[in-house]
Parts: structure tokens; sequence; C-alpha cells
């Protein structure tokens, strides 16, 4: 986790915020935060990641589409444990 999180730093500061570079960085975080049972700090990744996607590829792009799939997906899941 912690080298995911440096990774996920330098790919903020090589292509910045609003990279598809650090998207997809993000959205590998967010994965390996839901298979640490940790779907709030994938869900935060996971909106990160559908922002900067909604604005580069636009909301009818097959990756926006997984993307806000994969949100809804962590917010039922946070959900479901409380």
């Amino acid at each position: 986790l912690e080298l995911r999180e440096e990774h996920l730093e330098i790919r903020r500061r090589a292509n910045g915020d609003n990279h598809l570079e650090y998207a997809v960085a993000l959205h590998n975080t967010a994965y390996l935060y839901s298979k640490l049972k940790r779907p709030e700090k994938a869900l935060e990744c996971e909106t990160k990641v559908l922002a900067i996607r909604e604005a580069k590829l636009g909301p009818k792009h097959g990756c926006t589409i997984n993307t806000r799939r994969m949100v809804e997906d962590y917010r039922r899941a946070i959900k479901d444990t409380k």
C-alpha cells in the first residue's frame, strides 16, 4: 500500500491532477483499497478518477461509464457495512 501511494504521488507530480495517467494510478489504488476492505478510501480515489475521465473522455466513454459503476459499487459496499 505504501508503494502504491508513493507511485500515485509520483504520477500526480509528473502529470498533474487531471491527467489520464494519474487517473489510472488512482483507479489502481482504489482497487487495492477495495481488496483491503477499505471501501471509503476506494470511493475517494474512484470519485477522483470519475471526475478526470468525465472531463477528458466525456460522460459516454466506456471507461467513464465503467468508473461510474465502480463508484456506485463502492457506495453500496460502504452502505452494506453500516
